[in-house]
């Protein structure tokens, strides 16, 4: 079952219907963009899952030449899902979700994805939206790394099997216009394996000659920015004014 961005609330009795079929050994995918709908969030939260309706902002995405409201995701945990996965993944508009310290009484909990250090979830979105502004507020926003997904598998009563629900805080990283950018498609198509317990498909796809993205650290990046933005422009500003002063000298 995929839920993919919702624009409204579930009803309760679809809740309810969703929550049957994962005590039944379902598997789930839920893509859902901030802020959660209060049925839909109370469900995943049964699992141990809390959608927190933040924006998570992202600096090393902007150095990066992207936007402040697409986080970079390079950190990923060791699960079937991501094993050997190296490529980063970009989230717009994206929330976070907190993961409950003790798990409901037989569900394991994995954090699949996380954002950087540099990232925070800001949670005053009148500012952002009216004015588009942000700001890390200490003791109300939520400082990163933040969980951007996270897995969630539930033993059954009956029998031997075990339900899979994978939770991401966003659904814009799988639309058409997102799913060709470096590893989005591999991680959502990873997940789909994954869910319909066929692992053995799970792989990290080749990608279109044309597409070769330059990922940088944060170091890297900042002095790139040093040396194409300041020292260049700076040396050339300089020895343009010493030859137009000599110039001028001669005269």
């Amino acid at each position: 079952m995929v839920i993919a961005g919702p624009e409204k609330d579930l009803l309760p009795q679809e809740v309810e219907a969703i929550k049957k079929y994962i005590e039944g050994g379902g598997k789930v995918l839920a893509l859902l963009d901030s802020p959660p709908g209060e049925h839909i969030k109370k469900l995943f939260e049964g699992y141990g899952m809390t959608l927190t309706g933040d924006v998570i902002v992202d600096r090393l995405s902007r150095i990066l030449g992207g936007d402040y409201l697409i986080p970079v995701v390079s950190q990923y945990e060791y699960h079937p899902i991501t094993k050997d996965f190296r490529v980063v993944t970009f989230f717009p508009l994206a929330q976070s979700i907190s993961l409950a310290e003790k798990p409901p009484e037989g569900v394991d909990l994995v954090s699949l994805a996380k954002t950087g250090p540099q990232s925070w979830g800001e949670t005053d979105r009148k500012t952002l939206e009216e004015k588009g502004e942000a700001s890390f507020d200490e003791g109300k926003d939520h400082k990163g790394p933040l969980v951007i997904a996270a897995v969630a598998t539930k033993d059954v009563k009956k029998g031997k099997r075990r339900a899979r629900i994978v939770l991401f805080g966003d659904s814009d990283f799988a639309t058409n216009a997102n799913f060709g950018v470096s590893g989005n498609g591999d991680l959502f198509l990873n997940t789909v394996s994954w869910l319909a317990e066929e692992e053995e498909l799970i792989a990290i796809r080749p990608k279109p000659p044309y597409f070769s993205p330059l990922v940088l650290k944060p170091s890297e990046a900042k002095i790139l920015f040093w040396v194409a933005v300041i020292f260049l422009p700076g040396a050339v500003a300089v020895a343009g004014s010493l030859v137009t002063f000599r110039r001028w000298r001669r005269k």
